[in-house]
């Protein structure tokens, strides 16, 4: 498949192709004239091609779409679930842990390090190759880059915060959560949070792709995929001389016909 810049670029090359061909033939005929002592007297013919007009159908069979996303998440939405899911373990282990206490301040550079990191993930970080051909998985490597953060960054950030609530926590943890069940399922829902967050604000076409063989259109074509090319290709000569003045200084002009 051809991009329709490459297309219409081939037709433009194939007609400054036609031009050398016709000029080279030209240039021979001449050579013929010079040599025959009567026709040397008859000027050389040569045909230009001042306009061509070209119309063309076109097979479009691939549009690559792109889409535009914005990370609509604010630190302080993410701060806030973060806090909140605390307050829900505090709540479970009947023990306060609030993530706006004092001993919390290395967890809370952690949590504001981790939103910084989502929020200028890029989608070129995304090293997982795209084995699917769910069209979801192949369009949205800035989600995993997202979520594999937050997969490879809350369980250094849970652990610190049951390091810094008070003595005991971690072994009470351990005890009504055996399977680390609330940590996983916090997880979960933190990683869902943020992909919800990344939403579509507009598509752009990056590349539309078509069938140079037109042949196709009797086979392959429905109206929704055929359109006309009409092109029109103006002929310009360009001639490149050197000028040299009283002193010697030659310089180079460019004139066009």
């Amino acid at each position: 498949m051809l991009t329709i810049s490459e297309y219409l670029s081939y037709l433009a090359q194939e007609t400054m192709r036609a031009r050398l061909s016709a000029d080279a033939e030209a240039v021979r005929i001449a050579k013929v004239y010079a040599q025959d002592p009567i026709m040397k007297h008859f000027p050389v013919p040569r045909f230009k091609m001042p306009e061509l007009e070209l119309s063309i159908p076109i097979v479009v069979k691939e549009a690559n779409v792109e889409e535009i996303r914005r990370f609509t998440l604010t630190e302080a939405e993410f701060t806030k679930h973060f806090r909140e899911q605390l307050k829900e373990l505090g709540t479970k282990l009947q023990t306060p842990l609030d993530l706006n206490a004092p001993e919390m301040a290395p967890v809370r550079a952690q949590v504001a390090k981790l939103y910084d990191d989502l929020d200028k993930a890029n989608p070129e970080d995304d090293d997982t190759p795209d084995v699917l051909d769910d069209v979801t998985t192949r369009i949205r490597p800035i989600v995993r880059v997202r979520s594999k953060l937050i997969d490879t960054r809350y369980a250094p950030i849970f652990s610190a915060v049951l390091q810094a609530a008070k003595p005991g926590t971690t072994d009470l943890y351990k005890r009504t959560f055996p399977r680390n069940e609330f940590a996983l399922e916090a997880q979960k829902a933190l990683r869902d949070l943020t992909e919800r967050s990344y939403v579509v604000t507009g598509r752009k076409l990056k590349e539309l792709l078509v069938n140079p063989e037109t042949g196709v259109i009797k086979t392959e074509a429905t109206a929704l995929s055929v359109f006309q090319i009409k092109a029109r290709i103006t002929e310009e000569g360009v001639s490149v001389s050197t000028l040299k003045d009283g002193s010697g200084t030659e310089t180079t002009v460019v004139e066009f016909e």
